[in-house]
């Protein structure tokens, strides 16, 4: 994802392998919905890493947006890309700019589920940017994302970390098998 996903990240990959899980964080700071939906990474980092469990944090550099609904086909694009893995698209804290992206995620991830930060853990203090969370903030957020996959984990035989919500089959066909 986004600098969001970094900001997020690291503290959750501290949270992730207390917990001996084996995390993996991939971000660039400035990118954009277009680039993880259209660019290779996000195919090479499935490809290579085969996770059991994809988190995305994406969408805070289009909080200006004019028209988010542009993103639409994107958001699809990225979640198709996942090739089946369970996926939870983690909103962006808001920080006074709200264009709708948020709701529009949400209502195009599926199958992937969607964590409201927003309604979980609002009101998080902010770095001098008043954009991104403080360190601390940071922290408390990833716990919060641990406390909540906790929640919504419910493993099948076929998906160790296929999650509440989500019909069993209702991730999408892999592409190679399309």
């Amino acid at each position: 994802g986004d600098s969001f996903a970094g900001a997020l990240g690291v503290p959750l990959n501290e949270e992730l392998r207390s917990r001996g899980l084996v995390s993996h964080l991939r971000f660039k700071t400035a990118s954009f919905i277009p680039n993880w939906a259209g660019g290779y990474d996000l195919g090479a980092y499935i490809a290579q890493l085969e996770p059991d469990l994809v988190l995305i944090t994406l969408g805070a550099n289009e909080m200006a947006m004019k028209d988010p609904t542009l993103r639409i086909p994107l958001i699809k694009k990225i979640v198709k890309r996942l090739n089946g893995t369970p996926c939870v698209w983690i909103a962006t804290p808001l920080w006074g700019m709200d264009n709708g992206l948020m709701d529009i995620i949400r209502d195009n991830s599926a199958p992937c589920r969607f964590m409201d930060t927003n309604t979980i853990h609002p009101g998080m203090p902010r770095v001098s940017d008043k954009i991104h969370p403080t360190i601390a903030a940071r922290k408390e957020w990833a716990k919060v994302v641990v406390e909540w996959l906790q929640k919504e984990r419910e493993p099948t035989p076929a998906q160790v970390w296929h999650l509440k919500g989500t019909p069993v089959g209702a991730e999408p066909e892999p592409e190679a098998a399309k």
